[in-house]
């Protein structure tokens, strides 16, 4: 068997929105408990902006950064660096995120696109994550200084080939939200985790989903193209990796599942679990 890759000195959790990064924020938590995460919390470039602006040796003393952050902080971390990322097929990001925005009234943007509609949504402008907003973050696109804070200009095939260099160079694990177990075998092996058990956490709530047209599916296409090409290419990653060892890679994901399984009981009666169960029962009692 060969031997495991060593850990990185710093890990950091590049989160995409609507890509199960959530879930994988309490994951890597669990990981590295306490407070050896630096998490990036809202105000987003605020946060960003706090921990480049910290001394070096506070800056050092965390395992890694988490959050909504582009390529580049790592030349704030301690070296070696390596970063994670989960990539989603980008249609379906693209209605997750509008369905999202649009049934959450307390979303920032929720009054400006609640009446729009899904196309309209995806031509507003309103946030460069709705066009090729994986690329944009991979990619590392700032302005210079801004390191960790992407832009809003058109992304291009040049920045493309840069997010497609930076994930072979940089990124231990890019994972696919659609393959998520998978996805967190790969990361405990190359980041000696224990046992990532999880449950799934910032789930849009059911009804929400729009219907879509195919104009909609026309548009969303046209603005995501490049990140289109990007899973493309990182979904062939990811099945070249795990062909390497479909041995050792199957009983790893069975042992995940079971554990999992286990997990998801025990989680079950949590407030973190109960909470958003117990707001759901006060909206339908409010109907009545």
């Amino acid at each position: 068997m060969p031997d495991k890759p060593a850990a990185p000195q710093s890990v950091l959790f590049l989160h995409i929105p609507k890509t199960g990064g959530t879930t994988l924020r309490s994951v890597i938590a669990r990981q590295y408990p306490g407070d050896s995460m630096y998490e990036i919390e809202n105000p987003i470039n605020e946060n960003l902006i706090a921990f480049r602006d910290m001394p070096e040796t506070k800056r050092w003393s965390y395992k890694g950064v988490q959050g909504h952050m582009s390529y580049g902080l790592h030349e704030y971390v301690e070296q070696p660096a390596s970063y994670i990322t989960m990539l989603r097929e980008p249609v379906k990001r693209a209605i997750s995120d509008y369905a999202f925005v649009s049934s959450n009234q307390y979303h920032p943007l929720y009054e400006q696109v609640r009446d729009l509609g899904l196309s309209g949504y995806m031509k507003s402008g309103l946030t460069g994550q709705l066009e090729n907003g994986q690329t944009r973050l991979v990619c590392g696109d700032c302005e210079p200084g801004d390191t960790g804070i992407p832009t809003e200009r058109p992304m291009t095939q040049a920045d493309l080939d840069r997010a497609i260099e930076n994930l072979e160079r940089d990124f231990a694990v890019v994972g696919l939200l659609e393959r998520f177990d998978e996805s967190l075998i790969l990361m405990r092996q190359h980041l000696q985790w224990k046992l990532p058990v999880y449950v799934r956490e910032n789930v849009t709530r059911k009804g929400a989903k729009p219907v879509v047209s195919d104009e909609d599916l026309a548009v969303i296409r046209e603005q995501n193209r490049f990140d289109i090409a990007l899973y493309e290419y990182a979904w062939e990653r990811f099945d070249e990796t795990i062909r390497r060892e479909p041995g050792r890679f199957a009983q790893e994901l069975a042992s995940l599942k079971r554990a999992n399984r286990r997990y998801a009981v025990r989680q079950q009666f949590t407030w973190k679990q109960l909470r958003p169960r117990l707001g759901q029962i006060k909206r339908q009692i409010m109907r009545q």
